[in-house]
């Protein structure tokens, strides 16, 4: 590897995915800390109204959980156990987030008749298909009165994960020209759709509305699972092209710039994400909390603007993004890693009978998560002493102690 290499793109190495996804959140809210009070953010005055910081970010997110769950399910392709383990680490903060925004937030919307107009039934079937909250109106002469406008993506990402395995049992994994044929007709999908205007939510029939990000979030999933399978490598002269044809493209139009975010933008992301920085990966020590950041956010502010109506879009950012920061940690440590840090069915520690240390398999499933899907497969032995562990942020992960590990 040259001197301009950076690290090729495979989960096992380390990476910044921790450090992305908090920036991806954060960026979600930044963008949202303007367009609820009807201003452009900072991204979509630089390159045009209808290129938001959020939906990009929104895309950042997609691309980044393309490579890391096609690498989970290469990984390990058995679909009960891909199904269960994906379920375990969104589904559960999910459910939180929508107690919490129709039990808690939606009383404080402003609407006194709020519990005798809310229907149990519309709001458990939105529960149970992945949905954003249905309440009664609430937060009424607000631009987006939405008890949580976040909610929506969810199903969107369950929906990929259902697209990979799928990918993975009929075999296209094997034969990566179908995939990159797939993601290129996916992404063309998307170009025509976007000079027509049809790219928001709530500008047609169910139906459309259900279909109209399809294109989008797929597209950017399905070009992150073709950096794992194609292993690209980023290069410091890549990154200068990158950036110079996100550019360019932003030169000609909406729709060239859309083309160019998940091409040219997921190429830095990736870039960045296995940039050997120790700065970056020292966020990996830290609770995961993005995930909540991501979900909180938006009540939260929608809660700060009613009380605070001439609140600047600067200030909402601050007081939000402190708020969310809790909210989120709250979430981790109070529902997130329960599910995720699940007890060994055997009650004992893991041991290799060829010697070294061994994570059990259900501590596998947290560090995993916590170094974005990036450990080898668990019917290896993973050499590791406890102190390598504690170093990288793992806390309280249990190994076997059957030899000696790496000091």
């Amino acid at each position: 590897m040259n001197d301009n290499s950076l690290l090729e793109a495979r989960p096992e190495h380390a990476n910044n995915y921790h450090f992305l996804r908090f920036a991806l959140a954060t960026a979600v809210l930044l963008s949202h800390s303007f367009e609820l009070l009807g201003r452009l953010d900072p991204f979509a005055r630089l390159f045009g109204p209808g290129n938001r910081l959020g939906a990009t970010a929104v895309a950042g997110f997609f691309l980044i959980s393309g490579c890391l769950i096609a690498a989970s399910w290469e990984r390990r392709p058995h679909l009960p156990t891909y199904l269960a383990k994906r379920c375990r680490r969104i589904v559960p903060g999910f459910v939180g987030a929508f107690l919490v925004s129709v039990l808690v937030v939606g009383p404080l919307g402003g609407n006194p008749r709020y519990w005798s107009e809310f229907s149990v039934g519309r709001s458990g079937k939105a529960l149970l298909t992945f949905n954003a909250p249905v309440t009664p109106s609430v937060f009424l002469g607000q631009l987006c009165p939405l008890v949580n406008g976040s909610l929506w993506t969810i199903r969107y990402e369950l929906a990929c994960y259902l697209v990979v395995a799928a990918l993975g049992l009929v075999g296209m994994f094997r034969a990566r020209w179908a995939v990159l044929s797939l993601t290129v007709l996916v992404l063309a999908v998307y170009l025509v759709q976007c000079p027509t205007g049809i790219l928001e939510l709530g500008q047609g029939e169910p139906l459309l509305n259900l279909l109209v990000p399809v294109p989008r979030l797929l597209g950017c999933f399905l070009v992150g699972v073709c950096v794992h399978l194609y292993s690209v490598r980023f290069t410091g002269p890549g990154c200068w092209i990158a950036t110079c044809a996100f550019l360019v493209a932003n030169q000609f139009g909406f729709t060239a710039t859309q083309a160019a975010i998940p091409l040219a933008g997921g190429y830095l992301l990736f870039a960045v994400a296995h940039l050997p920085s120790r700065l970056l990966r020292a966020w990996n020590g830290w609770p995961d909390i993005s995930y909540g950041l991501y979900l909180y956010a938006w009540p939260i502010q929608m809660l700060l603007v009613q009380r605070f109506p001439a609140i600047s879009p600067m200030k909402l950012f601050v007081a939000s993004f402190a708020l969310s920061i809790l909210a989120g940690t709250v979430s981790w440590y109070g529902v997130e890693r329960w599910f995720v840090r699940t007890r060994p069915r055997s009650g004992g520690l893991g041991s290799d009978p060829g010697g070294g240390l061994r994570l059990v398999p259900a501590d596998r499933a947290f560090v995993e998560e916590r170094l974005g899907d990036g450990i080898e497969s668990m019917q290896q032995a993973v050499p590791l002493g406890v102190g390598d562990l504690e170093g990288k942020g793992l806390g309280r992960a249990r190994v076997g102690v059957n030899g000696q590990g790496r000091g």
